[in-house]
């Protein structure tokens, strides 16, 4: 490499160099002006608005179901163990 080549790929790589901190300041100013936004995403539901109260109703008769297929349900039988 000559002398001249070095100074060229030494120019390019400042130039590369001051493209990307131009790019950051350019993120960071946009990071500081969206900050001051607030949250601007979709906002929930309570659990009230949402339909708690169906919600609520339909476990309930869910859980009562499985209640009467546990009660229902016999109990497995275990052969007897000698003892020695």
């Amino acid at each position: 490499m000559s002398y001249e080549d070095l100074k060229k790929a030494r120019a390019e790589r400042a130039m590369k160099e001051a493209a990307k901190e131009a790019k950051k300041a350019v993120k960071e100013i946009k990071k500081v002006t969206t900050a001051d936004r607030g949250n601007s995403s979709r906002k929930r539901k309570s659990p009230e608005e949402a339909g708690a109260p169906e919600l609520k109703a339909k476990i309930a008769r869910i859980s009562g179901a499985l209640v009467e297929e546990k009660e229902t349900k016999p109990e497995l039988y275990r052969a007897p163990v000698a003892q020695m």
